[in-house]
This record gives C-alpha cells, structure tokens and sequence, in this order.
C-alpha cells in the first residue's frame, strides 16, 4: 500500500534526490509502511469484508472497523432488510437476538480509512531518519543498493523487484524504531480480537 510518496519526502526533507537514491527511498519506504502495518495490525485503504459470526445476541463486533457501510446481514441464509440492522462503526447491532446456532449470521460490510496525518508524518520522518542513518553510516551504496535494513525488516532487491521479511514477533517489530514514531504507532496499534 503505498501511504507515502517520494514527493511527500521531498518536501519534509527539502531536498532533491537522484534517480538511484529515489530508488533506495522507494525500497525504505515498502519495508517501513510493511512494518508498519504488521505492527498495527490493519492497512488504510478501502476495502471489503465478509465475517461470519455464531448467533445467540444481536450485537456483533466487526475485525475490521471502522464500518462505512454495511453490504448485507444474512442470518440463518435470510438476509435482513436495512431496518432490520444498524451500523454503530465498530459493530453491527440487529433489531432481534438471533436464534443460538453455530456460525449463522454473516455480515458484509466495507471500510474506508485513510492513513491517520500523525500515522503519516512520523512515517515520513521514520523514512527519512533511516535513509540518513544508512547513509552517514555507510551501509547503503546510492549507486548500487541491493539490501535495507531496518529493525527487524531487511529487503533485498535488485532491479525491478523488491521482497521484504520481517520477524515475528509483534514486540520485536519496534526494535531500532525511533522513540517518536514508535509512540505514534502504538496509538494506532489494532490488538487481536
């Protein structure tokens, strides 16, 4: 998911960049926003889902909120009309308790969440703190970078194709994050259901 540009780094950095270190940025920039991600346990983006939930209630958290707008609410193969179930952003709630079977309500919603402008900033700082880092300390080669590494997160890439691999381990995703950046992403961190 592409949260950032190289423009948008641009512009926090105030600096121009050639077309091989615009390359080393963009590698930077996939393996922290996967991090990221992996870290808080969601993507901002626009996206549908389908979860299946056992009845015997009427009120039913959703994984993936917050909920835009409910596609459909089926319960026992009987799909509901729009009065007979309400969106409350991070669960559904039906006008009646549904029968207590295994698996019989399922419901369809999407969500539209962009990326957070806090989530967003210290995403860029986090990026070009890194790039600075790796080049004061030399271990990337702006004319000829195959592997970046950040915490946990090392890519390796060559021409036109970049892969990422991450450890883990949740509390070993923020080793060698920035204190800064480490506190914004714990606010925006999704625990499991």
């Amino acid at each position: 998911m592409d949260y950032i540009t190289i423009d948008d780094i641009k512009v926090y950095t105030g600096a121009t960049y050639t077309a091989e270190q615009e390359a080393t940025l963009t590698a930077i920039v996939d393996a922290l926003e996967d991090q990221m991600e992996r870290y808080c346990n969601r993507t901002w983006n626009t996206e549908d889902f389908t979860e299946t939930f056992d009845g015997g209630g009427n009120t039913f958290l959703v994984a993936n909120p917050p909920i835009d707008e409910i596609t459909s609410v089926e319960v026992s193969g009987r799909e509901l009309s729009s009065g007979e179930y309400f969106n409350y952003g991070g669960y559904v709630k039906l006008d009646k308790h549904t029968n207590q079977r295994l698996q019989n309500v399922v419901i369809e919603y999407s969500v539209v969440a962009e990326l957070p402008l806090p989530l967003k900033n210290a995403l860029i700082q986090w990026v070009a703190d890194t790039y600075t880092d790796q080049l004061i300390s030399g271990t990337i080669d702006t004319e000829d970078v195959r592997t970046v590494s950040v915490g946990p997160v090392s890519v390796n890439y060559g021409q036109n194709t970049t892969q990422g691999t991450s450890g883990d381990s949740s509390s070993g995703l923020l080793s060698g994050v920035p204190e800064v950046v480490a506190d914004v992403l714990k606010m925006y961190r999704k625990n499991p259901l």
